[in-house]
């Protein structure tokens, strides 16, 4: 069973990033990968999924084989 995390909690939302507390520090995201109704207050749940190198592009712009 998955531990219960603390909340994420949008701090502030500049121009171009959302500052984002979380377990009592504050990090930066780009404000573009939020919702756009995401307000200042709100919680988030966010999703993370590891990908394996053959779906990542090259520096070249070309996918790895």
């Amino acid at each position: 069973m998955l531990k219960k995390q603390p909340p994420l909690i949008i701090e502030r939302l500049d121009e171009d990033q959302a500052f984002i507390r979380f377990n009592g520090q504050t990090f930066s995201l780009p404000r573009v990968l939020l919702p756009r109704a995401a307000r200042e207050g709100d919680a988030l749940k966010i999703a993370i999924a590891l990908l394996s190198p053959h779906h990542l592009p090259t520096r070249k712009g070309s996918t790895r084989s």
